[in-house]
């Protein structure tokens, strides 16, 4: 009797272990669960989440306000997507960002803020980020800022002439000692062979333009789009 309640229960035993097996793997599932292929690159909910939780800390920080969840998942999902095209494009291109260079950008925006590097990691920790996150997220924000100006490169040409006219207007004002701090929208062509695709880049360009231009917070039109 008592070896049949034993086996019993190991049985129970067993078939409960088997249960909780399945039910952790369907939650590790559905916590990976991949959102967007991009050619040989996979993003994931676990991705998307982080980036999101990255952003809306960042805002909030700083006042900003912030748009519908929906619309800044799909905000957020087309800027990692199109991330993955730029890192991917870099990796064939051979673009390498070293550790030291990494050391002097994370370096040069503490100083940009006024901290120290342990008050920026701290910073860093207060907007749910790690340090290690942050190093690896600027260097690839770095790879992808490379790409950019590669593409831009190839497509725009100054010639020495227009420079030498640039120097010459600015010695003719007495110099300009002046520093800007700039920041870009990016907005992708679907298809830039098509002509709808460039019309539609463009008119969604110039929505972003006139949104600033009205007065609205720079971060707030970039993170919505709109």
């Amino acid at each position: 009797m008592k070896a049949t309640i034993r086996q019993g229960l190991q049985t129970l035993l067993m078939l409960m272990a088997v249960l909780l097996s399945f039910s952790v793997q369907a939650e590790r599932k559905m916590l990976d669960q991949v959102v967007a292929i991009v050619d040989d690159d996979v993003i994931l909910q676990t991705g998307l989440d982080a980036r999101i939780n990255t952003i809306t800390s960042r805002l909030s920080a700083q006042g900003t306000g912030l748009p519908p969840r929906r619309l800044l998942e799909e905000r957020v999902l087309e800027q990692l997507i199109t991330e993955s095209v730029q890192l991917q494009m870099a990796d064939k291109m051979g673009m390498r960002i070293s550790d030291n260079e990494l050391n002097e950008t994370l370096a040069n925006i503490a100083d940009r803020n006024n901290m120290s590097l342990s008050e920026f990691e701290n910073q860093l920790a207060s907007e749910g980020l790690s340090y290690r996150q942050a190093r690896e997220q600027i260097r690839q924000e770095m790879i992808t800022s490379r790409v950019q100006q590669r593409q831009v490169g190839n497509r725009v040409r100054v010639t020495d002439r227009e420079v030498e006219n640039y120097l010459q207007a600015l010695e003719s004002n007495g110099g300009n000692d002046a520093e800007y701090r700039l920041a870009y929208i990016f907005v992708e062509v679907d298809n830039p062979a098509d002509d709808a695709s460039v019309d539609a880049a463009r008119a969604k360009a110039e929505a972003l333009r006139a949104a600033i231009a009205s007065g609205r917070d720079f971060r707030e039109v970039a993170v919505a789009g709109v």
